[in-house]
């Protein structure tokens, strides 16, 4: 993909396990909303459960991203 305005991150936070320890690599249902209401786009599910383990968010680590020429 090399516009990333047609991509939509559907961030994925599990409580208390990882989603491979739950036994699937990402919601899937979600996904399937998602793609519902996004015909037009990409949907990429990002696990962020490491990340907020860390004390971070995505949000957080979108924040700080070296301008693209």
């Amino acid at each position: 993909m090399s516009d990333f305005s047609e991509l939509v991150i559907l961030p994925f936070m599990a409580a208390f396990k990882t989603p491979k320890e739950l036994g699937y690599p990402f919601p899937v249902e979600w996904e399937r909303q998602e793609a519902i209401c996004f015909p037009d786009r990409e949907i990429v599910a990002v696990d962020c459960s490491d990340i907020i383990k860390e004390g971070s968010a995505l949000h957080c680590m979108s924040q700080h991203q070296p301008a693209v020429s």
